[in-house]
């Protein structure tokens, strides 16, 4: 009997469950920034949810930096919030960041998600990883 590699049919899977676990982190980004998004950047008077509906991620991208997911939006005007800009009706400056405290402050959750999807991808306890995620409301 010769002896036939799995390594084709193991790099796939391994590409896929990392593919799976990039969405599922960016989810849990997007669903962060969408939550800070839904009162407006400050009084909430002229919401109307363009900025929260825009919210979007890439597919996986793989290159030579290693693999990762883009999360954000086509709206300009989320940047200039995000950044800071001079307001033309207060007229000073104005900074309401959303998006990167949001990327930050998920982190454990962002790590949770993807080990989940990618033991769910690969079919179970595959991958080395313990039987919990890691959480911050879990204790190591």
């Amino acid at each position: 009997m010769a002896y036939q590699s799995n390594l084709p049919q193991v790099t796939a899977g391994m590409r896929n469950a990392r593919s799976a676990g990039l969405l599922a982190a960016a989810a849990v980004v997007e669903n962060e920034v969408k939550r800070g998004l839904s009162g407006g950047y400050t009084s909430g008077d002229f919401v109307t949810g363009h900025v929260l509906s825009s919210v979007n991620h890439s597919e996986p991208i793989v290159d030579v930096s290693g693999a990762y997911i883009l999360v954000g939006t086509d709206v300009m005007y989320a940047l200039f919030w995000e950044i800071g800009h001079v307001n033309l009706f207060t007229r000073k400056f104005e900074r309401v960041e959303i998006w990167m405290p949001a990327l930050l402050s998920t982190r454990a959750e962002q790590l949770a998600a993807f080990q989940r999807a990618y033991q769910r991808a690969l079919g179970g306890g595959a991958g080395g990883f313990s039987s919990r995620a890691a959480s911050p409301r879990s204790p190591q």
